[in-house]
């Protein structure tokens, strides 16, 4: 959905479904339903409250940023999704880093643990109000699994999503701690998807998303078959 100031005194709302909502509404049986729906600051400069301060510069963002148009790809709309805090000081959100990550997996090493934490900047201590509970894991269903989440989520461009709980809290700033094992996925026609100047290696992306904050961290992941 996008918001469309035509400079009058009447703001529109352009509305659209996305793939996954065509094909749910397609059914007609009644079942599709709308029970949730989320926000997105893509378009937004916040160094412009940096630079003119938050008074001048929240008019700004506001008098001079273009909006969007809604989107009917759901992977390429809301990569910044916005979300409430009940203390309006808060001034930085924690990021995520990997502590340990997969260089390769090969025929040989067909599995390997990801570890990622949550901090924030200075190493100070994480509000319980911006610590997650719980992650989004998007993996190319193709070329690999994880070991937890259950039964995924699998999109029509073939990227499975996993919901997992957190593992653990980081000692001394009380972040969250994610733990997850991938599995490689036997392929028969590599080549298709192999890197450029192979045909025997694929390079694919997982994506961790935090729950509560929207935080997000990208791990590239490659295959050598």
């Amino acid at each position: 959905m996008g918001w469309q100031d035509h400079s009058t005194s009447n703001i529109i709302i352009d509305a659209v479904l996305s793939d996954r909502g065509r094909t749910m509404l397609a059914r007609n049986d009644g079942s599709f339903e709308i029970v949730k729906f989320a926000f997105g600051d893509d378009e937004i400069d916040y160094s412009l409250i940096t630079k003119f301060g938050r008074a001048v510069g929240k008019e700004k963002i506001e008098k001079n940023t273009p909006i969007f148009e809604a989107q009917t790809t759901s992977n390429i709309a809301l990569k910044n999704k916005m979300f409430s805090l009940s203390n309006p000081l808060f001034s930085s959100v924690p990021y995520l880093t990997t502590t340990r990550s997969a260089s390769e997996l090969n025929a040989t090493t067909i599995t390997t643990t990801i570890e990622l934490e949550q901090q924030l900047a200075a190493q100070t201590s994480i509000e319980s109000e911006l610590r997650e509970d719980m992650f989004f894991v998007k993996v190319n269903n193709r070329f690999l699994s994880l070991d937890r989440g259950g039964l995924p989520t699998i999109d029509s461009h073939g990227f499975a999503t996993y919901l997992l709980d957190s593992t653990g809290t980081v000692s001394g700033t009380n972040g969250s701690m994610l733990k997850f094992t991938l599995r490689r996925k036997s392929v028969s026609n590599v080549s298709t998807f192999a890197a450029p100047g192979t045909t025997d290696t694929v390079k694919t992306v997982v994506n961790i998303v935090g729950l509560q904050t929207g935080t997000t961290k990208d791990i590239m992941i490659t295959i050598k078959y």
